[in-house]
């Protein structure tokens, strides 16, 4: 079945093609006569790109679109993640820290537990920015990875009861494509991890020309045109690509043009980065980079490499295509777009990804929490190419967009009691102003505890040794300073455990054993059904 006579078929699909749900209540602007136009929102997130592989971060990656929209726009120096899939996604669509609503770790099956801060999925004790955004008026679409639980299935296959609840169109979304789980084959979806549309398995057949990042960028441009059709009301568009994450795949001849590349000693691509990132502002001149790459490390992962490198350029084709697609429709000036990360890249390649940082996804050093992040805006962002060294988390994403969109946060959804954001506004860095950051920012993974108060960084690896350095001076974590400021490790060490005590963290002993148990009980389950 080709695409485009897949698509027909499935134009009545629930979820699919048919016309967009009028919003829960009647759009503000039009009531005020359309007087002030509330904007869009787009938020575009790659899955395990490094800090340093987009041009405008650096790279030697083609990537014109994104860095046209950096240039244009507003890039952070300081931007963080949570350094996983799941806890990310769930700090950006929530606002909360991913403990507060059961994501301190990846949300599937197999890592379910009994305790809330370790779910295996996300919570229904918060609002997802759909839903809030939905309630205000805004049409809500979604295309890509979603990765924050309800994988259980039936003996036959299909979503355990209670499942859907748990899937974008259950959280506020009234259009969804993509990926329930945290990957799948690009060309061909397994057939125990399927694209879907809306809440239906989208059928790829053996001669379909499908490609999982294109797929992404077709649907994220038909929901904007079917919302655009539908009315004049704002819509929040949310476009979480798979790449590059794994199975690393891109087509051959994307793959080609970057054969030689990576061929080059990669001590001397990685000191070209570093300069790049240096004389564009991002990275301070006095910091010295970390020696993580090597001359054989380039023999050895050099096509590894050139196949991300594939992927990154297709994504940013998409996000041409999409910015393309807003200007078409007269929205581009009054659309918020932001670009970001979900963690630091994985694989035999992070070295030169994550320049200059060391880390890798799922590492709390700064290799693993940095994410490039571009705001574009031109109604709001007027002063192009600039780089703010102010601090931004994804926790922020929620209380900027509910701001923006003059809608209401609830303190009760659906009756139930919901917690308040955690996060905050990034519109006065947007303007141009000086905003009042946080005090703290918390993180707890896999053993390990970092704090980020002002410059200072306290981080505690997973073999229990606590470290402290200074951003300002030092922000790719090279001189630790842990035994010349002892008072300042236990403050910090104090704060992080008044923290988890109010965000259901766990020792990580505690969570793994749970987890396990879990697997185990799963695997007993499916012999009991064999026999």
């Amino acid at each position: 079945m080709s695409r485009i006579s897949r698509r027909r078929f499935l134009a009545g699909v629930a979820g699919g093609a048919a016309g967009l749900a009028l919003p829960r209540r009647p759009c503000a602007a039009e009531s005020a006569a359309a007087a002030v136009k509330r904007p869009n929102i787009v938020i575009i997130m790659t899955d395990d790109s490094g800090f340093s592989d987009i041009g405008c971060y650096g790279s030697e990656i083609r990537t014109p679109n994104i860095d046209h929209l950096a240039h244009a726009g507003l890039r952070f120096a300081k931007f963080y993640n949570n350094a996983r899939c799941s806890p990310t996604r769930a700090s950006l669509l929530t606002g909360q820290y991913p403990h507060a609503v059961g994501a301190g770790d990846l949300c599937r099956p197999v890592d379910e537990t009994p305790y809330p801060g370790y779910l295996g999925y996300m919570s229904d004790q918060c609002v997802t920015l759909a839903e809030v955004l939905r309630e205000a008026g805004y049409h809500t679409m979604m295309s890509g990875k979603w990765h924050l639980g309800g994988e259980r299935k039936t003996d036959q296959g299909e979503p355990a009861r209670g499942e859907l609840e748990k899937w974008p169109l259950g959280r506020g979304f009234e259009r969804f494509f993509g990926l329930i789980h945290g990957a799948t084959d690009y060309f061909r979806p397994w057939d125990r991890r399927p694209f879907r549309l809306g809440n239906d398995v989208y059928p790829v057949g053996e001669n379909d020309d499908f490609y999982a990042t294109d797929a992404i960028t077709d649907y994220a441009i038909r929901w904007m045109e079917e919302a655009r059709a539908h009315d004049s009301n704002p819509f929040f568009l949310y476009v979480p690509y798979t790449a590059p994450h794994g199975p690393v795949m891109a087509p051959k001849d994307a793959v080609a043009k970057y054969a030689g590349t990576y061929q080059r000693d990669w001590l001397v691509l990685h000191e070209e980065r570093c300069r790049r990132l240096v004389d564009s502002g991002i990275v301070n001149k006095q910091w010295q980079p970390q020696p993580t790459v090597t001359t054989a490390m380039g023999r050895k992962a050099a096509s590894h490499m050139a196949t991300i490198a594939a992927m990154t350029e297709i994504v940013d084709r998409g996000v041409g295509r999409i910015v393309a697609k807003l200007r078409e429709l007269g929205e581009l000036d009054n659309t918020l777009l932001m670009y970001l990360s979900d963690n630091g890249a994985a694989g035999p390649h992070i070295g030169l990804a994550n320049a200059p940082f060391v880390g890798r996804k799922g590492s709390l050093q700064e290799g693993g929490t940095a994410a490039h992040c571009i705001v574009h805006w031109p109604e709001v962002v007027k002063r192009g190419g600039e780089v703010t060294q102010q601090v931004g988390h994804v926790i922020d994403l929620m209380p900027t967009c509910v701001e923006m969109a003059d809608a209401a946060y609830p303190t009760t959804y659906k009756g139930r009691s919901i917690p308040p954001m955690e996060g905050k506004s990034l519109l006065p860095v947007f303007r141009g102003e000086q905003r009042e950051g946080h005090q703290h920012l918390f993180w707890d993974l896999y053993a390990q505890q970092a704090v980020v108060q002002g410059k200072w960084k306290y981080y505690n690896d997973r073999d229990g040794k606590s470290h402290l350095y200074d951003l300002e001076a030092d922000g790719t974590e090279m001189l630790d300073l842990a035994e010349r400021y002892p008072q300042k490790v236990e403050e910090l060490r104090k704060a992080h455990a008044a923290w988890a005590s109010s965000h259901n963290v766990l020792p990580d002993d505690v969570v793994k054993a749970a987890q396990r148990k879990n697997r185990t009980a799963k695997r007993g389950g499916a012999r009991n059904k064999q026999q």
